[in-house]
């Protein structure tokens, strides 16, 4: 079966492509159009069958409704996002994975010394010994 491969691969090695002439590709054309990889053929004749006007309203939408949801991503108050990256820690995050943005959200919302509301022994470790966690526990405002 080795004896195949090496054929194989000598007879590939021989080959060479052609050479790619930049003139050439520019004056190539091509009158076929180029499909999105996941619109079904269905859905592509059910669009192509609309008319102009709805077409165009549909571009709208489509446009308008993209900006708002960005909008409304980037407008997130940051008492949920605090709440939201509290779950997390919660429900076993590390600390070492918060990044620097999300550490401060902390920081702005619990005070500095977040990190203990969390049994976190600082916003850089997770790991506290079993005695400390206790007391941490009992009284997370230190």
């Amino acid at each position: 079966m080795n004896g195949n491969i090496k054929e194989i691969y000598e007879r590939l090695k021989k080959v060479e492509a052609p050479p790619i002439d930049e003139k050439g590709l520019s004056e190539s054309k091509s009158d076929r159009m180029q499909d999105a990889i996941f619109v079904s053929p269905g859905m592509t004749r059910a669009y192509n069958s609309l008319d102009q006007k709805t077409k165009d309203h549909m571009k709208w939408y489509g446009e308008t409704y993209y900006a708002k949801v960005i909008d409304a991503i980037g407008q997130k108050p940051i008492e949920n996002a605090s709440q939201e990256i509290a779950l997390a820690l919660k429900s076993g995050l590390s600390v070492k994975d918060l990044s620097a943005d999300e550490k401060y959200i902390l920081r702005s919302q619990f005070g500095p010394n977040w990190f203990k509301q969390f049994a976190r022994v600082s916003e850089d470790e997770d790991d506290l010994p079993v005695e400390d966690l206790q007391s941490v526990k009992s009284n997370p405002s230190n």
